[in-house]
């Protein structure tokens, strides 16, 4: 994920997607019923969106000597 976000190379976005995909087969987990837990989630806890617009903040932030690096 991070190779995404640092890059934003959508193919990079297919692979993650791929992974999702695997262990939801893998786990034998009904695509609709997955899309009804996300949504679940979503509504009680708020999505990722805001989260994901800090990680890559903090990817600019360190790429320019802004924030330490862990």
């Amino acid at each position: 994920m991070d190779e995404f976000l640092a890059g934003e190379d959508k193919a990079e976005l297919a692979d993650i997607l791929e992974v999702v995909y695997a262990i939801r087969d893998l786990k034998k987990i009904d695509r609709e019923h997955l899309e009804r837990l996300r949504k679940k989630k979503v509504e009680k806890r708020g999505g990722f969106k805001r989260r994901m617009g800090n990680h890559r903040i903090l990817i600019f932030a360190k790429r320019r000597g802004l924030a330490e690096r862990r």
